[in-house]
């Protein structure tokens, strides 16, 4: 019992540090804070994925296949996102407004 109680305070002291690390990364450099957030999202939408597509055999209707495929497609675009960002650099010659329009007004 009091080993739960001491990896559940490390868990939550760590995860402080981890926000409060963010919190001060966000003032003094926002684009790479803004690639980690982003990038840690596409992470997760893609490990979701993988996870779906393992456990498809044992679902009894394909709702959760959608949810996987879903969530790929929207890490897909995020990722795209995330390059059009402004400050990037992936796609000179391009506004601010690249990241958040869909690119067909560009042309892309």
């Amino acid at each position: 019992m009091k080993n739960k109680i001491i990896k559940a305070l490390l868990f939550f002291i760590s995860f402080l540090i981890i926000l409060f690390s963010l919190l001060i990364l966000s003032r003094f450099n926002y684009l790479l804070f803004h690639s980690i957030i982003e990038f840690s999202s596409i992470i997760i939408g893609i490990t979701l994925f993988f996870i779906v597509i393992n456990t498809t055999k044992f679902a009894k209707n394909s709702f959760l296949f959608f949810i996987g495929i879903s969530y790929l497609t929207v890490s897909i675009i995020d990722f795209l996102h995330a390059l059009a960002y402004s400050g990037m650099g992936v796609f000179p010659g391009y506004t601010f407004n690249l990241a958040t329009s869909s690119g067909l007004q560009q042309g892309i």
